[in-house]
């Protein structure tokens, strides 16, 4: 698919999660679509294409809503390189392998978002955690396995339709 098509795809989620998708809340959570298009694009796209569309969908994340500049950008960039190396040694079709894949960066980013931005949250640590470390990574995972098939024909039909060119 290219590195400008998935910087593209990101750039449009980026603005779309900020928008429309960010009031879409259940349980309370709202799920991190930027993160899962950044780790269906490192598993599914070659490390070229998916470092720079995570690289460039963090850094759109932070100049648009982040307090600090860089956070999200460094976490989706470790995270596309992570899975990216990675990618040729997992089995893809499996969809426990996205399940897996999907909560471990969730559990991560909600990990450091905590330590970075613990200050800021109010409430009960124990409801926090809950939300943060449990429902956010169980709502994510949820939501990208039909994500990621509605991923793998997309990335068809566009090969196809750049190879009859």
């Amino acid at each position: 698919m290219g590195a400008i098509y998935a910087t593209f795809i990101s750039l449009v989620i980026v603005v779309l999660e900020n928008s429309i998708l960010n009031n879409l809340k259940i349980f309370g959570v709202a799920p991190d679509f930027v993160l899962i298009y950044v780790c269906i694009c490192a598993i599914t796209l070659d490390k070229r294409a998916s470092s720079a569309s995570g690289i460039v969908a963090g850094l759109a994340r932070d100049m648009l809503v982040g307090i600090t500049l860089g956070v999200s950008s460094l976490f989706m960039y470790a995270i596309s390189e992570l899975y990216g190396f990675i990618s040729d040694k997992i089995f893809k079709e499996s969809r426990f392998t996205i399940f897996v894949l999907i909560s471990f960066a969730s559990i991560l980013y909600s990990g450091i978002k905590l330590l970075v931005f613990g200050e800021y949250l109010q409430g009960s640590i124990y409801s926090i955690l809950l939300r943060n470390m449990v429902v956010f990574p169980i709502i994510n995972s949820v939501i990208a396995l039909p994500a990621y098939a509605f991923f793998l024909k997309f990335h068809e039909k566009i090969k196809r339709s750049v190879s009859l060119y």
